[in-house]
């Protein structure tokens, strides 16, 4: 895939995300391709690629990018089977280290979803927390976007604290819940 996108085939992502159409296993498929690709464009570019030809995928990712966002979205969002949701968290969670920032500034349901559906799951527990802390040590781009993610980020520890607290109510012993 480095090899022939974007120059031989700019429409890959665009393919990718609508061939997620097809079927549970096909989508499950190419939710770890975009992982991958994820991965190899924006990790390990530097010890793999040019920096030119490292910067031509993370611009091609990038301006292509709404449309894997808002598959993730639906994904996490509407009920789907476990190793569906698996991997489509763990795609999300690589992108969260890289993802624009307007994205997580966006009113997206992906916090409440996160914060809500995948903390209280406990087979999902893990990627719902490391996502969310992905997304909690975003800084915000400037300073005319700083009430925006000082208002999110209040959401963001609203919604965690209040799941917590269905599993960890205030008067608990702690001691006693983990023996």
């Amino acid at each position: 895939i480095k090899q022939e996108w974007p120059a031989n085939w700019p429409m890959l992502i665009q393919e990718i995300v609508q061939s997620c159409q097809q079927s549970r296993s096909v989508c499950e498929n190419n939710m770890r391709i975009l992982q991958l690709l994820s991965e190899e464009v924006f990790d390990f570019s530097g010890e793999s690629m040019t920096a030119e030809k490292a910067k031509v995928l993370k611009e091609s990712f990038n301006s292509q990018f709404e449309s894997v966002f808002r598959l993730c979205l639906t994904i996490i969002t509407t009920p789907q089977e476990k190793q569906l949701l698996t991997a489509t968290l763990n795609t999300l969670l690589r992108f969260l280290t890289w993802l624009p920032t307007g994205y997580l500034m966006l009113d997206t349901p992906l916090v409440a979803t996160l914060g809500t559906r995948y903390l209280a799951e406990p087979v999902f527990r893990n990627l719902a927390i490391q996502c969310l802390t992905e997304i909690a040590s975003v800084d915000p781009p400037g300073p005319e976007h700083e009430a925006v993610f000082v208002a999110s980020s209040r959401a963001l520890l609203s919604t965690v604290v209040g799941t917590l607290q269905a599993f960890f109510p205030v008067n608990a012993d702690l001691s006693q819940l983990f023996q």
